[in-house]
């Protein structure tokens, strides 16, 4: 019989220097149930009257992937228009997947009011750490950040400032000056989106910009009609929407290699994440084993020397808590042997959503 994990309370670990963060889907399903939904895509096919021939799109393509299907039927549209031929086909599949998408998602995310108090109690805990890496596509760590940004601007970054050029916020590639003391803000909290989100736009020759309210109108209203923004922007600008929600590792890792920004926080930002990371709602399950390889390789500089993971504990014995942060201990040890990994219970007073 193996012996009991100790998981412990956030508060018992709380003060051991965590200067990084990675929040899984597990995240977004502690602050709201809604996110607890197998697959956008299925989603997506489900409730679009549209949904067999989206289902024969992405099988043809075979890929799982929204922002790699849109931006193949755009650019079929830019061939055909350069050809001065019509295929009607294609307009109107890009129709249908933007439109298809855009149900999946207002049915699976929550409003803005039904977890605002859940997201204060999310942007205190990311202000804890210098870095966080959010590997969810949703918006709830931005109308977080944006929560703890009117109180203290600028506290939170993700790096996306005004072009010189148009105004479009785009990600500044100088982000190590992010982690800079700006004002009165002695350490801001950098947040980035290894796998892109909602409100991140795909531009044609391999940018990213971000989305975001109309200026116009009071924070509460901004935050609580970007989701409404978003959507607009891709049904009516031409909009494609950079997330990488499904597919195995393989599969991201083409997505990411697709686009400069992923590239840019994969490839460095999350490499720079040691020496001690707190991992909450995330499996680090083979799907995404590009992240973790990026994370907790050895020779990373500093390289990852001690890992706190949540443990969701309700319902489950202490045999199957065990053999659960076992797999972890596996699965961690696999990129690094010497990593010190402890266990805290996800529930606890403190950790994430929870007060």
């Amino acid at each position: 019989m193996q012996k009991p994990v100790s998981v412990e309370q956030w508060s018992d670990i709380e003060s051991q220097g965590w200067q990084s963060l990675i929040v899984g889907n597990g995240g977004s399903i502690a602050v709201h149930p809604q996110f607890n939904y197998a697959s956008l895509l299925t989603e997506a096919i489900r409730i679009s009257p549209n949904g067999i021939n989206i289902r024969r799109l992405f099988d043809a393509l075979d890929t799982t992937d929204f922002e790699y299907v849109l931006a193949k039927l755009r650019s079929a549209g830019e061939v055909l228009k350069g050809l001065d031929l019509t295929v009607p086909e294609v307009g109107q599949y890009q129709a249908e997947v933007k439109e298809a998408l855009v149900r999946a998602v207002h049915s699976v995310h929550p409003n803005y009011a039904d977890v605002e108090d859940q997201l204060r109690l999310v942007g205190a805990f990311l202000r804890r750490f210098r870095k966080a890496a959010v590997l969810n596509y949703d918006v709830l760590v931005y109308w977080a950040m944006l929560l703890v940004n009117d109180q203290i601007r600028l506290s939170i970054k993700d790096g996306f400032t005004p072009s010189k050029v148009d105004q479009a916020l785009r990600f500044w590639d100088d982000w190590p000056n992010l982690l800079n003391s700006y004002n009165n803000v002695a350490k801001p909290t950098l947040v980035v989106y290894p796998h892109g989100a909602l409100m991140l736009e795909s531009e044609r020759l391999g940018g990213t910009a971000k989305i975001v309210s109309d200026g116009s109108i009071s924070a509460s209203d901004s935050r609580s009609k970007l989701l409404t923004t978003i959507t607009a922007n891709w049904e009516d600008k031409d909009v494609v929407p950079l997330f990488v929600s499904e597919g195995d590792s393989n599969q991201k890792s083409a997505a990411i290699n697709r686009n400069h920004y992923l590239s840019v926080v994969n490839r460095h930002v999350l490499r720079t994440f040691g020496p001690n990371v707190v991992i909450y709602g995330w499996s680090i399950g083979k799907q995404d084993a590009h992240i973790a390889s990026q994370v907790f390789r050895a020779r990373n500089s500093p390289s990852v020397q001690n890992v706190a993971v949540s443990v969701r504990t309700i319902g489950l014995s202490s045999e199957q808590i065990s053999e659960h942060c076992l797999t972890i201990d596996e699965l961690l040890h696999r990129f690094n042997s010497s990593i010190s990994v402890r266990y805290f219970d996800a529930d606890s007073a403190g950790a994430w959503c929870h007060d």
